[in-house]
């Protein structure tokens, strides 16, 4: 089987498992296309906080490894709907992550709270993923709007309420 990509880039994030010959699951990821050599920033925001967060928002992402930098980024995507499942796995709590999952099937991660997924890009300024491993996993701080402790508290008292009445 040939696998072309519809424009030229880097092939990253291929299983060290994968080899010639292997069958693979349909839903499993084979590897990822960068377009030239842009930082490619994808995770989760709790459904508590995306509501908060705006496009274009300043970020910073601070890698697990505390010999490299952190990267100013700004907020390019916020998913308006929840993640079924969390993909890449390693930023499932089974794989060391931060974020709470159950495996329905193996491979299948369902986060336990809904998460949506969010999307950045590195500020002019910041440096190219040039000698930068093929997946990196940190946190990302985003600068969202206040909350007030009470609007935050009515939130969650509605989404008790309906759930309630639909059960």
């Amino acid at each position: 089987m040939d696998i072309r990509a519809l424009r030229d880039g880097v092939v990253t994030d291929v299983p060290a498992h994968l080899h010639a010959g292997q069958w693979v699951s349909p839903t499993q990821l084979l590897g990822r296309v960068l377009h030239g050599q842009q930082l490619d920033v994808r995770g989760f925001a709790d459904e508590r906080d995306a509501v908060r967060l705006r496009t274009g928002a300043p970020a910073r992402f601070v890698p697990e490894d505390a010999t490299r930098r952190s990267l100013r980024l700004h907020l390019v995507l916020v998913e308006p709907t929840a993640a079924e499942t969390i993909s890449p796995p390693v930023l499932a709590s089974v794989h060391g992550g931060r974020i709470a999952v159950t495996e329905r099937k193996p491979g299948q991660l369902v986060p336990m709270v809904a998460q949506h997924r969010v999307v950045l890009a590195p500020d002019e300024a910041s440096p190219s993923g040039q000698g930068l491993p093929q997946m990196l996993r940190g946190e990302v701080t985003v600068s969202a709007e206040p909350e007030s402790l009470m609007a935050r508290t009515c939130r969650h008292v509605w989404r008790v309420v309906m759930a309630e009445l639909r059960a």
